[in-house]
């Protein structure tokens, strides 16, 4: 199962002008046809594939829905504790392995804080395409979503929730809020 990110445009937008914009942004802009959401679309609104690499696991569009912290404690172990006693290990070797285990969680953990450090980044390209194209009107609206695909993109059956926002209401953690089948429809005024 991956993540992909996807766009849609509004009608009478200008594709080659977006797609200009979405290149400097480091998206793609490729149309895409799945009739499941091109159903649920605006008359003449198009649906766009923005994806550059081979999928966008790991992107911070939408990563609070399914990504926390980890807090560093080992939990109760007493299960694997028992086990591992009546496999025969010494307390010594049993030491060994909850120091090994301790610092794998505080690494897990740094490791996470500093990728959420600098996840601003992708969510202000997203954010700074859509200023862009809404500013030079090219198109009246950008909608931008993200499925977990476990079948083809142009087949998969997603059924859409559409949530409008003006520009000036769009933020780095409303897109990293961004909830799996909604299409986030950002336009200039309200």
């Amino acid at each position: 199962m991956c993540q992909f990110n996807t766009a849609t445009m509004s009608p009478g937008g200008n594709e080659e002008l977006v797609r200009g914009l979405a290149k400097q942004a480091r998206l793609k802009w490729e149309p895409l046809g799945n009739v499941f959401i091109a159903k649920q679309l605006e008359p003449g609104e198009t649906y766009f594939f923005t994806t550059w690499g081979m999928c966008d696991c790991g992107s911070e569009v939408g990563s609070a829905q399914h990504e926390t912290a980890p807090n560093g404690e080992l939990g109760d172990l007493s299960r694997e504790l028992k086990k591992l006693r009546q496999r025969g290990w010494s307390e010594t070797k049993i030491e060994r392995w909850l120091a090994q285990q301790k610092q794998d969680r505080v690494r897990k953990k740094a490791e996470w804080e500093a990728r959420h450090q600098t996840t601003r980044e992708e969510l202000e390209r997203w954010i700074e395409f859509v200023r862009c194209v809404l500013e030079q009107d090219a198109a009246r609206w950008i909608g931008v979503m993200h499925h977990f695909y476990n079948h083809r993109i142009e087949s998969a059956k997603i059924t859409l929730t559409r949530q409008w926002i003006r520009l000036d209401q769009v933020s780095p953690e409303e897109l990293q809020g961004l909830k799996p089948d909604v299409l986030l429809t950002i336009a200039k005024k309200g």
